[in-house]
């Protein structure tokens, strides 16, 4: 089997009878000896976040001189994306190794425990990420939950050095349930027994994890200001003026990453935290498609993907860009809430040049998000994929339109590709927002 194959058996791997199901997780990790537990992980979880997160406690812990490990989802245009070994992505030779290393596992464990079921694709992903960690000897492995948190693959870790959940909003919720409540509880699944948790997380997610966390008699900081367990704020602003992620939705992230580091620096479970480091930390962090200005074609990508997202992506805009219009070029899946999403995003001065998407997961048509932009008395235009969009974007932009492409990590994707990117290490050369606003 070669790379290409490698790639097209993951995304052919369909759900099992049970895709969610912990238990499997559990014992197929079990062929290994847990090798999950043989390196100290940090555990992320939440709706919105929680890759800023990752990626910002990721960049600090490499500041400080360890060999850090990160495992992210979704990725934008190359698989390899969600493995990094100390910030890099791994190679397409390593990619096939860890995954053939895994089929052989799974081969192995579905034919002696066929009351399973077969293996799922994120469970395939998550098992190649600690064998990555652990033959790498890694000092901290960062693990992004994929979905939820109480039956993830990922929760197989059985004491991380701290867990941390983000803001928390209604996303998944045919899965994860129909309230924040319900949503919360299940997030909060990643708690262990007396391990610390860093939350972001407001109102009624909070009560319900508060509850939780007393429950597995896990220490828990709220992570926000000004009320906030926070260490030392005044470092903390200090350090964070350098931060390369932009928009005010990142201050909550960033102060979960510097409050979590910081409790596990005086625990003396990493090397101690300081002004330098935290602002060599923040400054050095690269996250793709989060707020992400490309100067040279003054355009944003950003994954905004829920209704929650796309409020706080308007927000930023107009922090960022009081004087601008802006052009949406927006794609979203089927499972998403279109309506709330663009009128979060929409104001009287902006329009909206939308499209579906060539993808196996059912988009909205161009036509359904034509319809609502202009019930909304907004203005739209349809086109049948994002090339279209975009293309036609660029041709229509006056010199005060800023394109913001949004909706959905495809359409961010297929914007890079317009961009001839070839890996999202090609908007290194492009400056992100806070280095530089358009005048």
């Amino acid at each position: 089997m070669n790379y290409t194959e490698a790639i097209r058996f993951i995304e052919n791997v369909k759900p099992g009878k049970s895709p969610y199901d912990l238990g499997r997780m559990s014992a197929f990790m079990a062929l290994t000896k847990n090798i999950q537990d043989t390196f100290p992980t940090i555990h992320v979880a939440g709706t919105n976040g929680k890759g800023s997160t990752v990626a910002m406690l990721d960049s600090i812990l490499r500041a400080m001189g360890l060999k850090v490990g990160r495992f992210t989802g979704p990725h934008i245009l190359n698989w390899n994306e969600r493995f990094h070994i100390d910030g890099q992505a791994i190679s397409d030779n390593e990619f096939l190794e860890l995954f053939e290393e895994t089929f052989q596992l799974a081969k192995h464990f579905e034919s002696k425990n066929p009351q399973y079921g077969h293996t799922i694709k994120f469970e395939y992903l998550t098992a190649m990420a600690f064998l990555l960690f652990a033959k790498h000897k890694v000092d901290i492995a960062i693990i992004e939950v994929g979905l939820g948190g109480r039956l993830d693959p990922t929760n197989v870790l059985s004491k991380p050095l701290a867990c941390a959940i983000t803001t928390i909003d209604l996303d998944h919720t045919h899965i994860l349930g129909k309230t924040i409540k319900e949503i919360a509880f299940d997030k909060a699944g990643i708690i262990k027994n007396n391990v610390p948790v860093f939350i972001g997380a407001s109102m009624e997610a909070v009560k319900e994890i508060t509850i939780v966390a007393k429950s597995k008699n896990a220490p828990l900081w709220h992570c926000s200001p000004p009320d906030g367990d926070i260490f030392d704020l005044s470092v903390f602003q200090q350090a964070q003026q350098f931060s390369a992620l932009s928009g005010s939705f990142q201050i909550s992230n960033s102060l979960i990453a510097y409050t979590l580091l910081s409790f596990l620096a005086e625990e003396k479970k990493i090397p101690p935290l300081n002004l330098e480091i935290l602002s060599r930390g923040f400054s050095d962090v690269y996250w793709p498609g989060r707020m992400q200005y490309i100067a040279s074609h003054n355009l944003i990508l950003d994954v905004a993907h829920n209704a929650s997202g796309a409020k706080a992506l308007r927000k930023s805009l107009d922090e960022l860009f009081p004087e601008h219009s802006f052009i949406f070029v927006f794609a979203a899946f089927e499972s998403k809430n279109y309506t709330e999403m663009i009128s979060n995003l929409l104001s009287e001065k902006d329009m909206f040049f939308v499209s579906g998407m060539e993808n196996e997961r059912p988009s909205h048509s161009s036509q359904q998000l034509v319809d609502f932009v202009q019930s909304i008395n907004g203005k739209a235009y349809g086109f049948s994929n994002v090339k279209q969009a975009l293309e036609n974007a660029f041709a229509h932009r006056k010199n005060n339109e800023i394109i913001v492409t949004t909706g959905s990590f495809i359409a961010v994707a297929e914007t890079m590709k317009f961009l001839h990117w070839q890996r999202v290490e090609d908007g290194l050369a492009s400056e992100l927002i806070s280095r530089l606003v358009p005048a």
